[in-house]
């Protein structure tokens, strides 16, 4: 069970960050073996198929070496005096040869679709994305893994406007992200050839971190 916490419980400065790229390859890759998606279908139901996809592309990988991490999908998040669920983050990375402390994920993604068809317009969703259920969990440290990183699902197959959507909510929403340079929507530096991966820079409680941000294309 993972809890909430405070911004001072991040340990990005002392737990190596050299599992990051292997965690965007990850699923990436994952992806490319989902089945093809209803232009409807729900967050919720992507994010599940997509964590069977990345156990398929796990055992693949590692099936000849020691696995470094696993993937937990849905993992709930309580109140440490109630017990009562506050949240769920959607697919959790979490490390078997690091100790982490109060069992937190070296890294979590959150996902939101983008670019919703529907009836003869397209929702953008990019204020979604980037709000209180979104990119917001991770300032407010309603979540508070090692990494963290967004996971865009673009349903109409346009990841172009998807991701310059999403920049343009950044941009709109900077202060309360609290941002820090370049403020904005960045080159992924992890991945700097590839446009699904992007990043931002982000400062809270006088911790700075990087959210990663991998934008997935439906496949028409």
């Amino acid at each position: 069970m993972q809890t909430a916490g405070n911004a001072t419980t991040f340990f990005s400065d002392v737990i190596p960050d050299k599992f990051v790229p292997e965690i965007l390859d990850l699923v990436v890759a994952a992806w490319e073996r989902m089945p093809k998606l209803d232009q409807r279908q729900f967050e919720p139901r992507i994010t599940a198929l997509l964590k069977l996809a990345c156990v398929e592309e796990y055992d693949e990988k590692y099936r000849t070496q020691g696995p470094p991490f696993f993937v937990v999908p849905e993992n709930q998040i309580a109140d440490p005096v109630t017990g009562k669920e506050v949240a769920r983050t959607d697919l959790d990375i979490h490390i078997r040869s690091l100790h982490i402390p109060k069992q937190r994920p070296y890294f979590t993604f959150e996902a939101k679709r983008l670019n919703i068809p529907g009836g003869k317009r397209v929702r953008s969703n990019a204020t979604e994305y980037v709000g209180d259920s979104g990119m917001m969990c991770f300032i407010t440290v309603r979540y508070a893994p090692v990494f963290c990183g967004m996971l865009g699902y673009v349903m109409n197959s346009n990841t172009t406007t998807a991701r310059n959507a999403v920049a343009t909510a950044i941009h709109r929403r900077r202060r309360r992200l609290r941002l820090r340079l370049p403020k904005k929507l960045a080159p992924s530096s992890q991945k700097p050839q590839d446009a699904r991966h992007a990043e931002t820079h982000h400062s809270s409680g006088g911790r700075e971190f990087t959210m990663h941000h991998v934008f997935l294309s439906r496949r028409p």
